[in-house]
């Protein structure tokens, strides 16, 4: 039995140490990586703290702009409202002259299609 004992000694004490220095290793290895965290802070928020910065000034300088093409469009849009109304307006005052106006257009476009070689 004595000789049981000491082979299983013999047996357990190289795992044991392997697992022992497999333990060491990976504290060794998560101090490492804390140090490097704690290191990386302060650069990881001043980039951090860059990036807020360069989205704060692309707001800054794209908001202007922003403004000026709604004011446009707004005002694009308006333009096209008031030429449609007006429109309307001619054609329910002078129904015969707008008809007479959409013939004449068709016959010049017709002239011009068939005067033009193929």
């Amino acid at each position: 039995m004595d000789t049981t004992m000491n082979r299983d000694k013999a047996y357990s004490t190289p795992q044991s140490q392997f697992h022992n220095t497999i333990d060491k290793t990976a504290a060794g290895a998560h101090q490492t990586v804390d140090r490097i965290a704690e290191a990386a802070s302060p650069a990881i928020e001043r980039m951090a703290a860059g990036a807020h910065h360069a989205v704060d000034k692309v707001v800054s300088v794209t908001a202007p702009a922003a403004g000026w093409v709604e004011s446009k469009a707004r005002k694009l849009n308006d333009s096209r409202v008031k030429a449609v109304e007006g429109s309307k307006k001619y054609i329910q005052n002078y129904p015969f002259v707008t008809v007479a106006a959409a013939i004449a257009i068709g016959v010049l476009i017709s002239f011009f299609a068939k005067s033009r070689p193929e």
